[in-house]
């Protein structure tokens, strides 16, 4: 039987690239996200084009909404919660509305994986700040990039202990943004996908999580 996934946040970026590839390997796949950020709906007019039949299906929805989070979930076998709140100005400026949707969106998916019974598994991401900064290695700016003195030790990532435990399975996957003036990809957003170069704004120095 072939396996049902839910992702929150589905219509993104990130979110949109991972269902296309699931719907692309043959699984029945929900999208829950409130589409909220620009571009959003055109990524999933993108993906009903690429993906047409029965496999997929949309749910306009808020993570901040349990009631509703529970029901989507409630015939998953496995959740990808991709759904958040990643603008940073957004957060100074309405910190409750970014840990809301953050924090209360994380544990309301938790706990509609829970109470649906089925034991879905649940990978959620990150990001690489979880890593705490690296003041144990040196870098060095060369000319198109940065270069570590040495080289990475690998980290094991470890999920925090909460005071409720979850009979769920669930991993955390890190994402990371790098920039740099040799980055190249394409990106769907409301002007199509496409193969020519990223813009790149700043003088790298500066990064931030997203």
């Amino acid at each position: 039987m072939t396996r049902r996934i839910v992702v929150t946040g589905g219509a993104g970026f990130i979110g949109s690239h991972l269902v296309d590839d699931l719907l692309s390997s043959g699984y029945h796949v929900t999208v829950f996200d409130a589409f909220g950020r620009r571009g959003s709906e055109y990524n999933a007019a993108w993906l009903r084009d690429h993906h047409p039949g029965d496999r997929f299906t949309v749910v306009r929805g808020d993570v901040r909404d349990a009631d509703h989070v529970c029901s989507v979930v409630r015939s998953a076998d496995v959740i990808y919660h991709v759904a958040g709140q990643v603008a940073v100005t957004l957060s100074v400026d309405d910190p409750r509305a970014d840990f809301e949707t953050n924090a209360l969106g994380a544990f309301n998916v938790l706990e509609g994986a829970r109470r649906s019974g089925r034991r879905p598994a649940v990978i959620f991401t990150s990001t690489n700040k979880v890593y705490g900064r690296m003041d144990d290695l040196a870098t060095v700016e060369e000319e198109r990039r940065y270069r570590y003195l040495a080289r990475f030790a690998s980290r094991s990532i470890v999920l925090t202990r909460r005071r409720v435990k979850y009979s769920t399975s669930a991993a955390v996957l890190p994402t990371r943004c790098r920039c740099g003036v040799s980055l190249e990809g394409y990106s769907r957003t409301s002007r199509g996908r496409d193969s020519r170069p990223a813009s790149v704004n700043g003088d790298r120095v500066t990064s931030r999580a997203t």
